[in-house]
């Protein structure tokens, strides 16, 4: 059961140094080319790893509640759990309407 444990850690600890790269990556944007695109990517980024703590803080706290107020926790933040992800994709997806806009191509990537 223990190589469980470890697996699920490992998981989660480079989940976690991902993101934090991501929202490194964004904060940086942020700071060079202050825009909503770029604002919404950072607060989706710093979201998701906001909302990743509170599931696990959360569900840790419900499941002492029973099984099935856990199933209902976890199924309406799957739900919940998507806003971060929006708001990353639309900061995104303007940035690179707005990068497509200027006149830019990917041979200058």
């Amino acid at each position: 059961m223990k190589d469980y444990e470890i697996l699920y850690l490992t998981g989660g600890v480079i989940s976690t140094i991902l993101q934090l790269v991501v929202i490194v990556a964004t904060g940086i944007l942020l700071f060079k080319k202050r825009s909503l695109a770029a604002g919404l990517m950072f607060i989706g980024s710093l979201l998701t790893v906001l909302f990743y703590g509170f599931s696990l803080f959360g569900s840790t706290l419900v499941a002492r509640q029973g099984a099935e107020d856990l199933v209902k926790f976890n199924a309406i933040f799957s739900i919940v759990n998507q806003i971060p992800h929006m708001l990353f994709a639309i900061g995104l997806l303007l940035f690179i309407i707005g990068y497509v806009k200027k006149g830019n191509d990917s041979k200058n990537i």
